[in-house]
């Protein structure tokens, strides 16, 4: 933990369980990687490539500083009263994501699938969704500021 991967080329790494605790991945390659049920506190994620990662279970991942997720599968995360405000979403998988209270004003979720996601009180204001999969979410009448 706490170790220094900046620039790191970790296409298709196998990291799932891994305690990567506040481990700087500023610039690295994780496309492809699995990184199920990883302790990501603390870790940076500035500029890392995330496209195609399994973040599926990721412990602590609300405590990384990142801007992007675009791509990520955070399907089934608990997403629960996070702020994603400005964040890039852009193709990012949510299947059956837990959102209730998130924020994600501002955010880029074109292309996103949040199918099946629980999305009550989620406020989307200003956020990008063109293409965004909506199919199956839950609450969506409870959504703030959604424009699908």
């Amino acid at each position: 933990s706490g170790k220094d991967l900046r620039g790191a080329m970790l296409r298709k790494a196998n990291l799932g369980g891994a305690k990567l605790v506040g481990v700087d991945f500023t610039g690295a390659d994780l496309s492809g990687a699995n990184l199920e049920g990883a302790d990501l506190q603390g870790a940076m994620l500035l500029g890392t490539n995330l496209q195609g990662a399994n973040l599926q279970k990721a412990c602590n991942l609300g405590t990384a500083t990142f801007q992007s997720l675009a791509g990520a599968d955070l399907s089934g995360l608990d997403l629960k009263g996070w702020d994603l405000s400005g964040k890039d979403l852009r193709g990012a998988i949510l299947r059956s994501a837990v959102l209730p209270h998130a924020r994600l004003v501002g955010s880029n979720c074109a292309g996103a699938d949040f199918s099946g996601a629980e999305i009550y009180c989620t406020d989307f204001a200003q956020a990008i969704m063109s293409g965004a999969n909506m199919n199956g979410a839950t609450n969506l009448a409870f959504a703030l500021n959604l424009v699908r």
